[in-house]
């Protein structure tokens, strides 16, 4: 059984009870839906906020509009409230696994895996801040040998952004060998050079990216050697001009997967994955570290403390100017599925327990991804719930908002 019990803390004494905070702060909103058309399933979402607070959401729908997938995006204001409808993104049939990334003034970007003349490709469309499309759909990567996969995006506050993903090739003894790829665009959304193959290896999966104000970016990847696995990660300065080293992130272990990265202006950058055992196992738990911005190491890697029992997995995180910042993550039990949020201080410090998001508990809850803003006083976390809108998985969100005269803190047992 879990106890959720909030406490309000103003200058002039302890009150107590929901509806004061929500009068007083309009602080974590009620679960809240993202989707409108429910028909199928709505999952795989990403979340991106800008400046002010405002977000976008990008997901998968299948069938939706009487295709296989589509990619749908949907935009919400700084109170949480709806500012569209829904948006239709890609203009190809079958694209899935959308990625979003937002300049602080408002505009957009969109990624995702669609079809292309040899398998699959890279693709991203572009939004202005009132969410009209400023491009068509456009590919991404130059390469288009066998298929391009798993893309992430990241977008500084000089409005360049650079998109990471996985590419397959053929080697001639016939074996399949993935590497990672990136290509950077600057702010008037145009290509500022060719791809750039940041890995040398021979499986390479699920890359994560993280861009600073001065346009020097960061690539972290998964990367497997027989049963082991460990956490690559590569800096290129000067706009991807100067590639620094491939450097080990994480120690090897038998199972690694599900991996997300932040990084501030400043370059102060955060990478966490879920690590265990075995496929299955109870002791998979999200771990992460946090790094300076020339690449070294603050402190060990720390892990996410939830006195919930269960599987932690499906990580994603976001940061603020100062370093502060949140990890959102699934906890998977016999009992149900759980959406979590943790925050934490510069160089990963546990900042406090876990608060756990959704109050929807009949089905399962997993795929969250969480966004915050510049200045750290709000953030959002959207995650796909089974069977909550009536038809298969659905995507649903909470918003936290800034505590102003109220101070918020939740416990968790």
């Amino acid at each position: 059984m879990k106890l959720h019990i909030e406490f309000l803390v103003s200058r002039r004494g302890l009150f107590a009870g929901w509806l004061l905070l929500r009068l007083l702060v309009g602080s974590t909103a009620a679960e809240f839906p993202v989707n409108l058309h429910a028909a199928g399933d709505q999952f795989a979402p990403d979340v991106a906020m800008d400046a002010q607070g405002n977000f976008v959401v990008a997901w998968q729908s299948a069938g939706q509009g009487g295709r296989n997938n589509s990619i749908i995006g949907r935009r919400f204001d700084r109170f949480g409230r709806p500012s569209s409808a829904e948006f239709r993104i890609n203009i190809q049939d079958n694209a899935t696994l959308p990625a979003v990334a937002i300049r602080p003034t408002g505009e957009f970007i969109v990624v995702w895996e669609g079809r292309d003349d040899s398998g699959k490709g890279i693709f991203a469309r572009n939004y202005d801040a009132a969410g009209r499309p400023v491009t068509d759909a456009y590919p991404v990567n130059v390469t288009t040998l066998r298929d391009q996969t798993d893309p992430h995006v990241a977008v500084n506050d000089a409005g360049c952004y650079v998109i990471a993903w996985r590419g397959q090739f053929r080697l001639p003894s016939d074996a399949v060998i993935t590497n990672i790829f990136c290509r950077v665009f600057d702010g008037s959304d145009a290509a500022a050079g060719p791809e750039q193959q940041v890995t040398d290896g021979t499986l390479t999966m699920r890359p994560a990216v993280g861009i600073d104000r001065a346009g020097d970016f960061v690539v972290i990847w998964a990367e497997r050697f027989s049963k082991w696995e460990f956490v690559g990660l590569r800096r290129f300065e000067q706009g991807g001009q100067s590639p620094g080293p491939i450097q080990m992130a994480a120690a090897t272990c038998p199972l690694l997967a599900v991996l997300d990265l932040t990084m501030n202006d400043a370059g102060e950058h955060v990478a966490v994955w879920y690590s265990g055992l075995e496929y299955g196992e109870e002791d998979v738990e999200v771990h992460g570290r946090w790094l300076r911005p020339d690449g070294t190491r603050c402190g060990e890697p720390f892990d996410v403390p939830t006195k919930l029992t269960g599987r932690q997995l499906g990580p994603s995180v976001a940061m603020d100017t100062s370093g502060h910042f949140r990890v959102a993550l699934v906890i998977e039990s016999d009992a149900q599925n759980d959406v979590l949020t943790v925050p934490y201080d510069a160089c990963g410090k546990s900042a406090g327990w876990a608060t756990r998001l959704n109050e929807f508990t009949d089905g399962d809850q997993s795929g969250c991804a969480i966004a915050m803003n510049a200045a750290g006083d709000r953030w959002v976390v959207v995650w796909q719930s089974e069977e909550q809108d009536g038809s298969g998985w659905g995507v649903y969100g909470a918003l936290q908002a800034p505590p102003n005269a109220v101070e918020r803190w939740s416990i968790m047992e």
